[in-house]
C-alpha cells in the first residue's frame, strides 16, 4: 500500500494506492479551501458507460469501461475520488455502498 499527502495551495489531496496482482485500487481525497472549486471539476467525456447516482444525498458520478472504474462524489469541500483497474464491477458496487 502507498499513501501521499501533497499541499498545492488551494487544496490538500491525499491519496490511497493497493494494488495486488493485476488488480488496484486508487482513493483519493481532494479537499479544497473553497468548496466553489468543486465545481471547476472536468469528467472525462469518451467513456461508455457513465451514470449518474446519489451517495448520501449528494451527486456523484460512476465511470466504467475495459475493467475500470472511477467514482467521482463531491461533499461540501472534498471531492472524493475512487480508481479501480481489474476489479470486478460488483465489488466496485460495494466499495459505493459502503461510503458513509
Amino acid at each position: 500500500m502507498e499513501i501521499n499527502h501533497e499541499d498545492v495551495g488551494n487544496e490538500q489531496i491525499i491519496s490511497f494506492l493497493y494494488c495486488k496482482d493485476e488488480m488496484s485500487i486508487g482513493i483519493y481525497y481532494d479537499i479544497f479551501d473553497n468548496p466553489e472549486e468543486i465545481n471547476n471539476i472536468k469528467y472525462p467525456s469518451d467513456y461508455l458507460d457513465t451514470s449518474k447516482i446519489e451517495i448520501n444525498g449528494y451527486p456523484a458520478i460512476v465511470l466504467k469501461e475495459d475493467g475500470q472504474f472511477t467514482l467521482s462524489y463531491a461533499r461540501d469541500n472534498v471531492l472524493l475520488s475512487i480508481y479501480t483497474v481489474n476489479v470486478p464491477y460488483e465489488e466496485c458496487d460495494k466499495i459505493i455502498e459502503s461510503i458513509k
